[in-house]
């Protein structure tokens, strides 16, 4: 159970964002998880597709930065078409975007093109970082040395930067891809606060505990 005011807060996102049932739930049951005493370092959230995962991490979000007072979160998409409607879905004046339905001020978000600036280490700000999983990655890729090089605006590189926040939130949409090893070493390495991962079909080698909520269709 979650404390009067917080239910209240909760209550008021989930009335703005218009949140199904399903989605409700599954938010409730990460913050009661989240407050308990004995901490995850991940939650899972099985959810089918098509039940509103957005919305989900909307709602979490929102919920973190109103009561919780958190101000880094990184989504990071299975690919370059998912992130961009990612992108959309949390950027104003843009088709079925969320940005207007929360309840603080839309997240700064901030993407593979336009990291390099003051504005990413801007400690006033709630941000949001919307990258591939392929983009984090130590490998040799183009875009993923832009996020491990040295930037001479962030004083080092993107990565460095992330790993170093001490409220970093990292929600991993369809999270049973990032359990190979290049994948599993780039998110987790990043050290976050909390991993929230959205999918439908949980890898076999999730423990079950950090299963806390299941919506099949």
């Amino acid at each position: 159970m979650l404390k009067a005011a917080d239910q209240t807060t909760l209550e008021n996102i989930a009335k703005k964002l218009e949140l199904r049932q399903p989605n409700k739930e599954a938010v409730q049951t990460f913050l009661e998880h989240y407050y308990k005493s004995e901490k995850l370092s991940e939650y899972i959230l099985s959810v089918a597709t098509g039940v509103g995962k957005t919305y989900i991490i909307a709602a979490i979000l929102n919920y973190l930065v109103e009561a919780e007072k958190m101000t880094n979160f990184l989504i990071v998409a299975p690919g370059k078409i998912i992130r961009e409607k990612t992108i959309n879905n949390f950027s104003l004046n843009k088709p079925n975007s969320l940005a207007d339905k929360l309840t603080i001020k839309p997240p700064r978000i901030i993407d593979i093109k336009n990291f390099h600036t003051a504005k990413t280490t801007d400690k006033n700000s709630v941000k949001l970082f919307i990258f591939t999983v392929q983009s984090l990655t130590q490998a040799k890729g183009k875009t993923a040395r832009k996020t491990s090089n040295y930037d001479e605006i962030l004083g080092q590189s993107l990565r460095e930067h992330l790993s170093k926040l001490d409220d970093l939130v990292i929600f991993a949409d369809e999270h049973h891809l990032y359990y190979g090893e290049k994948f599993s070493e780039a998110i987790r390495e990043l050290k976050p606060k909390n991993l929230i991962g959205l999918t439908g079909t949980p890898d076999k080698k999730t423990p079950p505990k950090e299963i806390i909520f299941e919506y099949p269709l």
